[in-house]
């Protein structure tokens, strides 16, 4: 079983004349008494003893509610019971997950857990996957190579800790390998599915997930584990060990490492170390406070895009760059995470019926992705597409002696098709008298500084109403630059722009011509500072046989770019403090659950998500100058879905459709470009800037599983889904 439902057995019901249940809660599982679980009617409300035994009177009930942290709410109708064999089961999805079993986190591989787009979009599936027929076949069936739900990106899924936000403010996506490897200390999660609001956040368009870390909640002992796998990493080891001491002092300390010489690529290595701690002080019945650290430090070597044409004439694992050196494969694209985490909260339970809880985040570091450097030589990728026989033959027809040996080079000689760092040293030893370098290697590298607050207030007005409020505010200050790593034999390389000439060549015009050595500032430097404020509230009336719920959240987000360089290209336009942008916005979320009976519910759901920009679609080239993207404004997403959902043994099934709508969204592309003025010679990286792009995505969901035997399970997934631009966007480069 891929992911962990826990159940609840209730043992032994017995119907009297007077119309009382009796019963006792056993978790499935473990088989253990599941104690204090309350238990409610039209009419009364009780709570189970500790060890899992009950009785309640249902003359004149339709239907009873079960409901206790950490599973989901279950409602039954009276006239549902059957009682086969004195025993009636029922089974209740927990709330939590157990990493004993398969689930979304233990599966993560590194590409997974990466910072890609695809890659966070899988983990982000995985994560919801275990609570939904439809989303677990979705994750673990389809696949992130041939499937996206509801073609959405992980930018709409949110991932929390504590109620505090993980997504990246740069790009709005969850960064995974910030925790990866610590599987054991991130099994307990709230969680919400689509258009869902959850009691400590408002949530996504597509859910959200938020990670429970009081060290008081985990299993007391010591657990250690191996594994060994063929993917990024070949090799994990974790180590966990959780306690307590006199004074109401709980403790857990976790540490994994998880590492491959190679990949499933060629040249591709991974190493990584995890370790978490946490320290809980329970100071009374009501409050209790909550310390937790972690680190997970990521190094793994990159593997390249490549055209078919590349693939044909190597293989599919075939990966350019790497090469030989010193009889050992060296990587030039090596992705360098280090951005430890700090999380101090304080619970506070006010009463029986409201909780307030508050959380402070400070996170730090760096996230570098390396890449070579040249200047006045050839390109050093093997792959460049002037070293493919392609190339000979779109341009040279008549020489067919030219394509001939251009296929003749890539696929005989051993070294020809990879990155030859020979020949690189050789060129910036030999190339002049001062050893300038002409090829170097250097690191883009992201520095951030956040400062995060949360709380939350969670208030049971009565027995139908529930009320929420919470409150965000983030400070970020992200210094973004180039750093040089290695001259490659070289001593020194100059920091000018070799696509450029005179006054536009120079990077730092206050200071031209710059000598630089390893580890060193150059080609671009700037900071950008971030200040973010937003506030939710959740209204939900609940009876036995329908809940509603209304959300409406305010959020404020405030941009500005600090130029460290006085870019040649921008000189009046790159140095200092540019133009500060600040985005309001308004959204809202309702809903509605009618349950038909405890085992036939429909669910809908809508939205209108007033979004701010992410840093990175902000700025039209923040490398260079202060520019914002055109006519920059929040995006406005709406958003429906319904469903019904069945769970009649041994049949589980979902059934949802669903239409959202993007609008004024704006998307960037980075990339080098030849031949911009017709001229092959003419050439320069460039921003592609859309902005004004609408989308429509709509579609029908349809997940069902039947449990064949206690080991045997049966599922099936059918999706249908369109997702389309409907309007032309305004397209533009600089």
């Amino acid at each position: 079983m891929r992911y962990l439902f826990l159940f609840i057995l209730f043992v032994g019901f017995q119907k009297t004349f007077a119309q009382k249940l009796d019963g006792e809660i056993l978790d499935q599982l473990s088989r253990e008494p599941v104690g204090l679980v309350q238990i409610s009617t039209e009419k009364l409300q009780i709570t189970s003893d500790e060890n899992g035994i009950f009785s309640i009177e249902i003359d004149g009930v339709k239907n009873i509610i079960f409901s206790k942290t950490g599973y989901e709410e279950l409602v039954l109708g009276v006239n549902d019971i059957i009682i086969e064999n004195s025993k009636f089961i029922v089974e209740l999805s927990s709330n939590t997950i157990d990493s004993d079993l398969e689930s979304g986190i233990i599966s993560l591989s590194d590409f997974d857990l990466s910072d890609d787009a695809n890659s966070s979009d899988f983990a982000s599936g995985q994560l919801s996957a275990y609570n939904d027929v439809f989303q677990s076949i979705a994750a673990y069936q389809f696949g992130i190579a041939r499937f996206r739900q509801r073609g959405y990106d992980s930018r709409n899924n949110l991932v929390l800790m504590n109620g505090l936000e993980l997504n990246k403010l740069y790009d709005g996506r969850p960064q995974w390998s910030n925790w990866g490897g610590l599987n054991d200390v991130l099994r307990n999660r709230e969680y919400t599915k689509g258009l869902e609001v959850g009691n400590s956040n408002f949530g996504s368009i597509n859910g959200s997930t938020n990670f429970i870390l009081r060290t008081s909640e985990y299993q007391k002992g010591l657990r250690v584990s191996y594994s060994s796998t063929n993917t990024s990493y070949t090799n994990r080891i974790l180590a966990t060990y959780s306690g307590s001491i006199k004074g109401d002092w709980h403790y857990t300390v976790s540490a994994s490492r998880r590492w491959a010489e190679e990949g499933h690529f060629q040249g591709t290595f991974y190493d990584a170390n995890s370790f978490f701690l946490s320290l809980e002080k329970i100071m009374n019945d009501f409050h209790s406070l909550n310390f937790v650290a972690i680190y997970a430090k990521n190094r793994r070597g990159k593997s390249s895009p490549n055209t078919q044409e590349v693939y044909d004439l190597t293989s599919e694992n075939y990966n350019s760059y790497w090469g030989w050196q010193g009889g050992k494969k060296r990587n030039s694209r090596v992705k360098n995470l280090n951005e430890p985490i700090f999380i101090l909260s304080h619970n506070w339970d006010l009463n029986e019926r409201a909780n307030l809880k508050t959380s402070l985040l400070y996170q730090f570091g760096s996230m570098g992705n390396s890449r070579l450097n040249y200047s006045g030589g050839p390109n050093p990728d093997p792959s460049y597409y002037r070293k493919l026989p392609s190339y000979y033959l779109r341009n040279y027809s008549e020489r067919a002696d030219l394509s001939d040996y251009a296929l003749l080079k890539f696929t005989s000689q051993s070294n020809y098709n990879q990155l030859d760092w020979n020949f690189m040293y050789q060129s910036n030893m030999l190339s002049n008298e001062n050893k300038r370098s002409v090829y170097m290697l250097y690191e883009d590298r992201v520095d951030d500084d956040l400062l995060q607050l949360n709380s939350v207030m969670n208030y049971d007005l009565n027995d139908n109403f529930d009320f929420s409020l919470g409150v965000n505010a983030k400070k970020l200050i992200s210094n973004n630059f180039a750093y040089s790593l290695d001259m490659l034999g070289g001593d020194y390389y100059v920091d000018t722009d070799s696509y450029r000439s005179g006054d536009q060549a120079q990077n730092d015009l206050n200071n031209p011509d710059r000598v630089i050595g390893e580890n060193d500032k150059f080609k671009y430097n700037f900071i950008v500072r971030s200040l973010n404020l937003s506030a939710f509230s959740n209204i939900t009336y609940t009876n036995n046989k329908y809940s509603l719920f209304i959300s409406p959240k305010y959020s404020y987000r405030s941009l500005q770019r600090d130029g460290q360089f006085r870019n040649g290209v921008y000189p009046e336009n790159s140095f200092g403090k540019g133009e500060k942008k600040e985005f309001y916005s308004l959204s809202g979320k309702a809903g509605i659950e009618y349950r038909i009976t405890g085992r036939h519910i429909i669910n809908i759901n809508g939205a209108y998500v007033d979004r701010p920009p992410t840093i990175r679609n902000s700025f039209s080239n923040s490398r260079e100058n202060h520019n914002f993207v055109n006519n920059l404004d929040t995006e406005k997403i709406y958003s429906l879905e319904g469903s019904y959902s069945m769970n009649v043994k041994p049949i589980k099934l979902n059934l949802t459709g669903y239409y959202t709508k993007f609008q004024n969204m704006t998307e960037i592309s980075f990339f080098f470009a030849q031949g911009l003025s017709g001229l092959e010679e003419s050439s320069d990286f460039v921003s592609e800037i859309m902005s004004g792009t609408q989308r429509d995505h709509y579609g029908l969901e349809f997940g069902a599983e039947s449990n064949i035997t206690s080991t045997i399970k049966l599922s099936s997934g059918v999706a249908f889904g369109e997702y389309v631009y409907t309007e032309n966007p305004n397209l533009y480069l600089t």
